[in-house]
């Protein structure tokens, strides 16, 4: 079939399926399996994309419409930040918005990009935080740590496909517990689970049928692991060590003031691409 008309079938059974963004989605797809890109597509519309491979195409477009699970789980990875990230059902999928903690983490510590730095990453996931750190910061080190041993064992397999298994080290973990009572970093970062209990099954069904739960839900208010962080990352910084975290629309006052009751000092907050204020910067007191 050639790849002209691949596109159109696709693209209509996206859009009949409830795909608003079908002929985005239906390029993604096919890039993602043939390895054609959109311009090769437009260029060369008579290109011949083998049978094999329509049939995988029209098997994940019928999972798109049937169980709307998104393009990157669809294809086991996402960019983030400079690099691609494999996925699997123990991690979030990256966002755009997460990409805000790389920029904060920049602005504060880039006259230290070339020293030995040691970052800590809690509630590691896919490692996409961690790991693009990494890659800003070359002398840098960084431990990640996840209550999931899939999300573990996927931030390391995400290391050795980013060339980063040297710099970096994954642990399973409860909180900070499998750190050691003298280990001690320049950064601490998470994108901690924020959403409120009562708000799960609102989300959108790519996110709550297919992201892991715990990774999502911040308990009844959504505030208990940033009381957990407030209460035991001073232990685990360095003198002046940074403190940078994600949270969700309007919790950046709560989150402000657990940090602050802690004695965390020179706070500053960041907005994300779309304008909502995304991330909260600090340091140790």
């Amino acid at each position: 079939m050639h790849v002209q008309q691949l596109l159109q079938q696709m693209e209509a059974a996206l859009s009949q399926g409830g795909i608003s963004n079908a002929s985005f989605e239906a390029s993604l797809l096919v890039e993602g399996v043939t390895g054609l890109r959109p311009t090769d597509c437009r260029l060369f519309p008579e290109t011949e994309v083998t049978q094999e491979d329509c049939e995988t195409l029209e098997a994940l477009v019928a999972r798109r419409v049937e169980a709307k699970i998104s393009i990157a789980r669809l294809l086991g990875q996402r960019g983030f930040w400079s690099l691609e990230f494999g996925l699997s059902e123990d991690t979030l999928e990256p966002r755009p918005d997460t990409e805000t903690i790389i920029e904060e983490a920049l602005a504060h510590l880039a006259p230290q990009k070339q020293m030995a730095l040691t970052f800590l990453d809690l509630g590691t996931g896919s490692g996409c935080i961690l790991l693009s750190l990494l890659a800003e910061f070359p002398s840098a080190t960084g431990v990640g740590l996840d209550i999931a041993e899939g999300a573990v064992a996927q931030a390391a397999q995400n290391a050795v496909l980013n060339g980063l298994q040297e710099r970096a080290s994954f642990r399973v973990s409860d909180g900070f517990s499998a750190l050691e009572d003298n280990e001690q970093f320049d950064l601490i970062v998470s994108n901690p689970p924020y959403i409120p209990s009562a708000e799960i099954a609102t989300l959108s069904e790519e996110v709550r049928n297919h992201d892991p739960l715990r990774a999502l839900d911040g308990g009844a208010d959504g505030l208990d692991f940033y009381r957990l962080i407030a209460d035991q990352a001073g232990k685990a910084l360095k003198p002046e060590g940074w403190l940078i975290l994600e949270f969700g629309q309007h919790q950046e006052e709560d989150v402000a003031h657990l940090l602050q009751e802690k004695g965390f000092k020179n706070l500053s907050m960041r907005k994300d691409y779309g304008g909502i204020i995304r991330t909260i910067a600090c340091q140790k007191g």
